[in-house]
């Protein structure tokens, strides 16, 4: 990470740069609970 940087490390792991993916965040979260739901994997909510 270090000779990386944050984002760079960031976008190694991921793929895309934070503010891609805060973009895209901010659009799953305009979702329909049930819409989000169906995208996150199971077992990562508890009701």
């Amino acid at each position: 990470m270090e000779s990386l940087g944050w984002e760079g490390a960031f976008i190694k792991t991921y793929g895309l740069s934070s503010s891609e993916f805060y973009d895209e965040f901010a659009e799953f979260l305009k979702l329909p609970l049930e819409q989000q739901m169906a995208i996150l994997p199971e077992g990562i909510t508890s009701n």
